[in-house]
């Protein structure tokens, strides 16, 4: 059993085959190219492989060539390369998944924009509660002074009766 199927990574990770199938070359177990000696290729019964892997497997069974996998009978004129630079497999299951994932962000990015804007909302009341107390303090400010007027001006009547008649009236 390789490192890959057993679970060991150099990186410490654990790998099962469902997780790198699709990444690398079944044969090599290194991952694919997209030219050279190691082109991804795959045989007609569907299996991928890199080039370089696929036509040493077939040198060195000339009379029996067939597919490492599924023992179709295939030859090296049959192999194809595939223009491809990764090949992954998705199931149905995990491409609901992304759909639903991709659904969900973009019900969260529309609802962000609408908390934005119940953000901006929020601060509009706030500066509107807080003008509104400025308006208060203001205008009990102007009735204190109005009353503080009147209240001058009748001890200006009272002290100086002969020139309040050009006093405003209270």
């Amino acid at each position: 059993m390789s490192g890959i199927e057993s679970g060991d990574c150099s990186q410490g990770s654990q790998w099962n085959r469902s997780e790198i199938d699709g990444l690398f070359c079944p044969i090599c177990m290194d991952a694919w190219t997209d030219n050279g000696d190691h082109h991804i290729s795959c045989l007609p019964c569907g299996h991928i492989y890199g080039f370089s892997c696929i036509e040493k497997w077939f040198q060195q069974r000339r009379s029996s060539g067939k597919c490492p996998q599924c023992n179709r009978k295939c030859s090296l004129k049959d192999v194809r390369k595939l223009f491809a630079s990764r090949v992954i497999a998705v199931d149905e299951e995990s491409q609901k998944r992304i759909q639903f994932l991709e659904a969900k962000c973009a019900y969260l990015e529309k609802k962000g924009a609408s908390c934005d804007r119940c953000e901006k909302q929020a601060e509009w009341r706030k500066r509107e509660t807080e003008l509104d107390l400025k308006i208060q303090h203001l205008e009990k400010e102007c009735s204190t002074l109005k009353s503080q007027t009147a209240e001058i001006l009748t001890i200006v009547r009272r002290n100086f009766p002969i020139g309040s008649s050009n006093l405003p009236k209270s």
